[in-house]
């Protein structure tokens, strides 16, 4: 771990030299004198003017010139940006921009990736489009001895309307994945291995729709809702309402937010036995708040409260929680100090918990996540014109942590594919966990940008001997620049720490399990892309990932794809 920081840290510092060699050699900003000379535009109200001319004598003057000079004051940038996707467009402001997309991108272990985006404008205020896609690997990692191919394809549909009184967005999204639980134990006998079908694959259907009034008492209301079908038989369904609203209490105007939670699913079994799993919660939150504003601070001060109702056994909780939220502008747009207390209560999904971690089995136990307390303060500034900064301190305990954690690895083959210790359990605690974490994030010009995090994290745990695969320590660099108007070019470096787990062994004398907690290595994982602009319609695009060419482990026994390269293009057009 200690050569790998070396590597990070050094990264960081290279970086900040070359950006500040940049920075002094491109100010040059001046100020400029403009002349203008306005010639008569007459209006329709002069044909109706009297037409009487007094008699005075004409005397030519000449028109004084006007300075305009222009005074930038800037403004502390809150911007922060998403994790990068696989692919996608950059921001090409100064190009000709087109409704409709296509991009095709194919790299080694036969990695293919296609998107079409379309966009059709029904009238001024109203558009119809969808985004189709495909992202499939035939996988080849070195050393793994199963089908460690996966796929990913979706087709979004959406509606658009916008006018001055309200605004409506209505999306339906249907998704397919398919993933191997291929992280198997090599002590495994060879009969097993060779006739273990370790394939998963999950059918979504998402449904939302928002719609957003001016000078309504009803600010925003969205509907959420999904369906789930795996391969093994399990079904699961969420719908999530929430409305924003804008009211008066005895003459003080106050905000609130109504969300109504409602899940509902099953497994077909559990992990060692064939009794079905049927789990689901409603969940009801009301969280008024008032806004206090002065000249250099602002206070939100409000409370959440939250019943919780499980489905399966009519048990019922209610909670009254505080929501304080305030800032001080020590020095305006420079300095700004933060600070936060909330909490939440978390609806953990299988369908959000996939996307964590495909790797799980169809056999969990679901139940909510209580965020007692979320707590942070910070400040955060600008360092000079161009560069921002954000420090953060957080505190968050948290009742029934959901983490996940190694299944057993047991004595008899039982034909399920993720019945051979290679799938993950969910696993709750009560965690107090305190954290740091800094940012600094700059704009040299038009063409450059850049943005560093690092976050470190230390856990206290109230059962479990420690968190189980959460790291202590993680970072990120990001680097965009765009060198003239046809190429753009990017970097993105992370870090993730050390991670532990636990393998279980059933014992062959005993009727119990035999535990030993694994070291998950840290990891860095490196990305190059560069996109060139052929034509106005063309694009061609490449991309280095992981170019350290580690087979690390984001999960235990489940070693990723090393260097991978992948080349494409993208086509824009309209019709």
């Amino acid at each position: 771990m200690t050569n790998k920081l070396y590597i990070l840290f050094g990264f960081i510092i290279g970086i900040f030299n070359v950006l500040s060699q940049n920075q002094s050699s491109q100010d040059t900003l001046d100020t400029q004198k403009v002349s203008v000379i306005k010639p008569y535009t007459p209006t329709l109200s002069d044909a109706f003017k009297l037409k009487i001319w007094p008699q005075q004598p004409i005397h030519q003057t000449q028109k004084k010139p006007i300075d305009y000079q222009i005074f930038s004051v800037p403004v502390a940038s809150t911007f922060s940006p998403a994790k990068s996707k696989f692919i996608g467009l950059p921001k090409r402001g100064a190009l000709k921009s087109f409704n409709n997309v296509a991009a095709l991108s194919i790299g080694n272990y036969t990695n293919i990736s296609a998107n079409l985006f379309l966009n059709h404008d029904l009238d001024k205020t109203s558009r119809v489009g969808g985004h189709f896609g495909h992202f499939s690997s035939q996988g080849g990692i070195d050393e793994v001895v199963l089908d460690d191919s996966f796929s990913t394809n979706f087709a979004t549909v959406f509606y658009q309307s916008n006018s001055q009184e309200s605004n409506l967005n209505v999306k339906g999204d249907f998704k397919r994945f398919m993933s191997n639980w291929y992280g198997i134990s090599q002590a495994l006998p060879a009969d097993m291995i060779q006739h273990s079908n370790v394939k998963q694959t999950l059918s979504i259907f998402e449904f939302s729709t928002q719609y957003e009034l001016s000078n309504s008492w009803l600010a925003d209301a969205t509907l959420k809702l999904h369906t789930l079908k795996d391969r093994f038989d399990s079904s699961e369904f969420n719908l999530v309402y929430d409305m924003d609203l804008k009211f008066d209490f005895i003459d003080i105007p106050l905000d609130a937010t109504l969300v109504i939670n409602f899940l509902e699913g099953t497994f077909d079994r559990d992990y060692t036995t064939s009794e079905s799993i049927d789990y689901g919660n409603t969940i009801i939150s009301f969280s008024p708040s008032y806004d206090f504003t002065l000249p250099n601070f602002k206070f939100t001060a409000g409370f959440r409260t939250y019943f919780l109702l499980a489905n399966q056994t009519s048990k019922q909780k209610f909670y009254i929680v505080p929501d304080l939220v305030a800032q001080y502008d020590v020095v305006e747009s420079i300095f700004v100090a933060y600070a936060k207390i909330v909490s939440d209560l978390v609806q953990n999904t299988y369908l959000d918990l996939y996307e964590q971690n495909p790797f799980i089995s169809p056999t969990l136990l679901l139940k909510p996540t209580i965020n007692i307390i979320n707590s942070s303060m910070g400040v955060k500034g600008r360092l000079s014109r161009e560069i921002g900064f954000d420090l953060k301190a957080k505190y968050f305990k948290q009742n029934d942590l959901l983490m996940f954690q190694k299944n057993t690895e047991p004595l008899i083959f039982s034909g399920l594919g993720y019945s051979h210790g290679n799938s993950f359990d969910t696993i709750y605690d009560d965690v107090d966990t305190y954290s740091f974490s800094g940012s600094i994030e700059g704009y040299l010009n038009d063409a450059f940008h850049f943005n560093t995090q690092i976050t470190f994290n230390s856990f206290k745990t109230k059962s479990e001997e420690q968190v189980w695969n959460l790291p202590e320590l993680e970072a990120e660099i990001s680097v965009d620049w765009s060198p003239n108007s046809k190429l753009d070019l990017g970097l993105q470096l992370f870090y993730v720490g050390e991670r532990f787990d636990i393998e279980r062994f059933q014992s062959t004398t005993l009727n119990t399990d035999l535990d030993r907690i694994v070291e998950v290595e840290d990891f860095i994982d490196l990305n190059i892309s560069a996109a060139y602009n052929v034509t106005e319609r063309w694009l061609a695009q490449i991309k280095l990932n992981n170019i350290l060419g580690q087979n690390y482990q984001r999960w235990l026994q489940y070693p990723t794809q090393g260097f991978q390269i992948t080349a494409g293009a993208f086509y824009k057009f309209d019709f």
